[in-house]
């Protein structure tokens, strides 16, 4: 207890130098999650984020905090996370692949549209870009009724497969 109130002074000093502050935060998570004070711990992530010079260790901080946040029930903190992460990084998959599965349980169907659009557009492989269109034109018909959309998306699969005969089938249902 003593440690962590020395250590949440010296957090509070705003002309520590960045050394400093990105020890004094790295201590202080790891005293939080020892004494499991969660939602302190979590806060400090996003301040050592907002100080960590090193893109791969600040990815790998915001990583840790969108997880912390999303156990604690904080889903907008947690997505809001993995946006700055994702920002920070556009190539950032497995990022992208948690912000997906966390829009999708929350049942955020636009968010969720827009974030299988970045991910479709990276090219990772033709079946993962196939299997982002087709669940942006199930989405777009189950959930949001957007029927326009949803023929759209269908028609992007045929495009990049013609003979793609479920797309081709599925296309031909909704027109």
């Amino acid at each position: 207890a003593a440690a962590i109130s020395v250590l949440q002074e010296a957090q509070g000093v705003s002309e520590a130098e960045y050394g400093e502050q990105v020890g004094v935060n790295r201590r202080l998570a790891e005293l939080y999650q020892r004494t499991n004070r969660l939602p302190e711990r979590l806060s400090t992530l996003e301040r050592l984020a907002a100080v960590e010079s090193s893109d791969s260790a600040r990815s790998s901080i915001l990583g840790e905090a969108a997880k912390l946040a999303e156990s604690l029930g904080e889903t907008d903190r947690a997505l809001a996370l993995w946006e700055r992460r994702i920002d920070a990084d556009p190539e950032d998959v497995s990022g992208l692949d948690a912000r997906i599965t966390l829009l999708e349980s929350q049942s955020r169907w636009d968010d969720l549209v827009a974030a299988l659009e970045a991910r479709a557009a990276q090219h990772r492989s033709a079946p993962q870009k196939r299997a982002d269109l087709v669940r942006i034109a199930l989405v777009h018909h189950q959930q949001r009724g957007d029927l326009a959309s949803a023929i759209s998306a269908w028609q992007r699969v045929v495009a990049d497969s013609p003979d793609d005969a479920e797309a081709v089938m599925s296309l031909a249902e909704l027109l």
